[in-house]
């Protein structure tokens, strides 16, 4: 199977030269847990400074054995889990950038495609959006009249705080 892992450690804004796809072994699928095809990759804000091992306390990947940090979107091929089958699609957190994860069933989030685009799950509907409901709501506690101003996240981080905004009723301004 294919994964992508870090060419050597970086300390600086990785690069496309700082990336390698490799060849890896394919996991087996756990007890109690699924075997799963990644069809989509989530590369959120973290993710830079996860792979120069400065995000939390947690370790950068090992270059050239590793597979880069991120959720994954992906179709179960094999279980072993109850309430999981071959076939059903499951949202997890740390897949990483490879072909199949293997995950223990506590581990994984079953979705289901007919209520959102799959690639929404990584977006709107992951951590990007939860991220934006829990600023906009539970820490700023956005309301009618608040004027919110978002300057750094442009990507779904960004653009879920300002469709949240204005439905808590922040103004539309544009500068």
């Amino acid at each position: 199977m294919k994964l992508g892992t870090l060419k050597h450690a970086v300390a600086h804004k990785p690069t496309t030269e700082d990336f390698a796809i490799i060849e890896a072994a394919r996991p087996d699928c756990p007890a109690n847990g699924v075997l799963v095809r990644v069809v989509h990759l989530s590369l959120d804000p973290y993710v830079g400074s996860r792979l120069r091992g400065r995000h939390m306390g947690e370790p950068a990947p090992t270059p050239m054995q590793g597979a880069i940090p991120g959720a994954v979107i992906g179709q179960v091929i094999e279980s072993r889990a109850l309430g999981l089958n071959e076939g059903d699609w499951v949202h997890a957190m740390e897949g990483g950038w490879q072909e199949f994860a293997a995950f223990p069933a506590n581990e994984v989030r079953k979705i289901d495609p007919d209520v959102a685009p799959l690639a929404a799950h990584a977006g709107v509907l992951g951590m990007p959006g939860l991220t934006a409901w829990a600023g906009i709501t539970q820490l700023a506690k956005v309301g009618a009249g608040d004027t919110v101003l978002v300057d750094a996240a442009a990507g779904p981080v960004g653009g879920t705080v300002g469709q949240i905004a204005r439905i808590k009723g922040a103004p539309r301004r544009r500068t």
